[in-house]
C-alpha cells in the first residue's frame, strides 16, 4: 500500500511535486519527524496515517505521543488505551497511559496501569520510577470514585427460601414478609481521600454505598469517614485511621458507632504487595440492642501484577463479633481470592470467590442448639474497555451468594446481575 504526500504548492508552481511511500517508509518518517521536534510535518504524516480504516499499533503510539506534545493529554490517553484494547502486553504504553492518566490527577487509573507495568522485566532505573509514583499516589495524592451499577437481586433481604422451618418437633409456617424477596435497583458507590499537611502525609477518607430498591423497604445506605496519618518508611507504609461510620436500612437507623484502622502495605518485590490491617468497628443497633458490639477484623491481603496485564489477589481474615446476646456473637475466618485479566479485542475477564464460617458463642435461645453457619460467594465480571462515555465504561458483574447453616432459617441463597459503569480501565 502507498500513501502520496504532496508538498505545499506555491503561486509559481500550481502543480505540487509529490512523493510515493508505504505505509512502513511513512511511519519511520513521522517517527524521525516527531523525534526531532518537527511537529508540524509529523503532524500532517500522522493525520493521515492514522485516517486508515485499522491504523497500526505504531501509528497511534505516535498520534498519543504528537498529542502529548501538543498538550492534549486527554487524547493522548484515548490513543494509548486504544493500543492496550488490541494489545494488553504492550508495555511501554502501559507506562506513558499510567503517566498521563497521573498528569490528569486521574490517580486510581494510573494506579492500576503502573501496578500492572511492575511485572514485567523494566530497566532498573524505570522500576525505581514507577515505584516512586506508586508510593506518591498511596501516600500523597487526592483522588475520587465513583461507580454506579443497575442491581437485579433474587434475594435482597438475604432471607430462607422455604416456607416452613422446625423448632423443636414441630414445624412452623413462614409469613410472606420472612421470605426471599426479588427486587431491581440502582447502586451508586462514592470514595475517596483528601490529602493535606506540609508532606501531604495526613488525609481524610470517605466510602458511601447507597442500594436503592423499588418501594424503598430493602434500601441500604452505608458511610464511613475517617482522619488518618501515613507513616512511610523503606519498603512499606504503616497508616492509622479513625473516625465514624453509620448504616440505614428500609430508611431507618440501623446502627453507627465509632470505626479504627491500622495497617502496613509492605512491597515485597516490585510486582508483589502484602497488606495488613487490624480494624475495630462499633456497631450500636438502634431497634436490635441484642446485636449491640464491637467488631474486631484481623486481615491479610497478597497482590502480585503478572505478564503486564493480570492481577491476583489472595486474603485471609478473621473476624471477632462481639453482642449483647450471647447468642448473637461469632468468631468468623474466612479466605478470598481473585483474579483479573485483559484480553485482547478490548476485554477484561475476572472472577472473585469468598467463603466465611461463623460459629456462634452460645445456642440459640429459639431453636436451643448453638448456630454453625458458611457462607460463600462467586463473581464473574467482563469489562469492555473499549466503549466508554465521559470516561465510564460498562462491566457486567454475575454472582451466586449462597448460606448454609445448621438452622434452616438462617439458610439462603441469591443469584444477581450488576450492569455495572466504571473508570477501572
Amino acid at each position: 500500500m502507498l500513501l502520496v504526500l504532496a508538498a505545499p504548492a506555491h503561486a509559481q508552481n500550481p502543480e505540487p511535486p509529490t512523493l510515493n511511500l508505504t505505509i512502513e517508509q511513512a511511519t519511520r518518517l513521522a517517527t524521525e519527524l516527531l523525534e526531532q521536534g518537527k511537529l508540524d510535518p509529523a503532524e500532517r504524516l500522522i493525520s493521515r496515517l492514522r485516517a486508515a480504516p485499522e491504523p497500526s499499533l505504531q501509528v497511534l503510539f505516535l498520534s498519543g505521543h504528537l498529542k502529548l506534545a501538543r498538550g492534549d493529554v486527554a487524547g493522548a490517553v484515548e490513543e494509548f488505551r486504544r493500543i492496550l484494547n488490541r494489545d494488553p502486553t504492550a508495555v511501554r504504553v502501559r507506562l506513558d497511559l499510567a503517566l498521563a492518566l497521573y498528569r490528569e490527577r486521574d490517580y486510581p487509573a494510573a494506579l492500576y496501569h503502573f501496578e500492572l507495568a511492575l511485572s514485567t522485566d523494566l530497566p532498573p532505573q524505570a522500576k525505581a520510577n514507577v515505584l516512586r509514583f506508586v508510593r506518591d499516589i498511596r501516600q500523597r495524592q487526592s483522588y475520587w470514585q465513583l461507580d454506579v451499577a443497575i442491581v437485579s437481586d433474587s434475594n435482597v433481604n438475604y432471607a430462607t427460601r422455604a416456607t416452613d422451618v422446625p423448632i423443636g418437633e414441630a414445624r412452623f409456617q413462614l409469613n410472606e414478609d420472612a421470605r426471599a424477596k426479588a427486587g431491581t435497583g440502582l447502586m451508586i458507590t462514592l470514595g475517596g481521600r483528601r490529602s493535606f499537611g506540609p508532606g501531604l502525609d495526613n488525609y481524610v477518607n470517605l466510602y458511601t454505598e447507597d442500594t436503592n430498591f423499588k418501594g424503598h423497604r430493602f434500601d441500604l445506605f452505608y458511610g464511613a469517614l475517617t482522619v488518618g496519618h501515613t507513616f512511610a518508611f523503606a519498603s512499606h507504609d504503616v497508616f492509622f485511621e479513625a473516625g465514624g461510620h453509620y448504616a440505614n436500612y428500609g430508611e431507618r437507623s440501623l446502627y453507627d458507632g465509632y470505626l479504627a484502622k491500622l495497617g502496613d502495605n509492605w512491597r515485597v518485590r516490585p510486582d508483589t504487595l502484602v497488606a495488613t490491617s487490624l480494624e475495630a468497628r462499633e456497631l450500636r443497633y438502634q431497634d436490635f440492642g441484642f446485636l449491640t458490639g464491637n467488631q474486631y477484623t484481623l486481615a491479610l491481603d497478597w497482590t502480585r501484577a503478572l505478564h503486564g496485564s493480570t492481577l491476583v489477589r489472595l486474603g485471609a481474615s478473621a473476624i471477632r463479633q462481639e453482642a449483647q446476646a450471647e447468642s448473637s456473637a461469632y468468631d468468623a475466618p474466612g479466605v478470598r481470592g481473585e483474579v483479573q485479566t485483559e484480553l485482547a479485542r478490548a476485554w477484561t475477564v475476572g472472577m472473585r470467590a469468598e467463603t466465611y464460617w461463623f460459629r456462634y458463642d452460645a445456642p440459640d435461645p429459639l431453636f436451643g442448639v448453638t448456630r454453625h453457619d458458611r457462607r460463600s460467594l462467586v463473581e464473574i465480571t467482563l469489562l469492555r474497555r473499549d466503549l466508554r462515555w465521559r470516561g465510564f465504561s460498562p462491566k457486567l458483574i454475575v454472582g451466586y451468594n449462597v448460606g448454609v447453616s445448621n438452622i434452616p432459617l438462617f439458610a439462603f441463597d441469591r443469584s444477581y446481575v450488576r450492569l455495572a459503569f466504571t473508570r477501572q480501565f
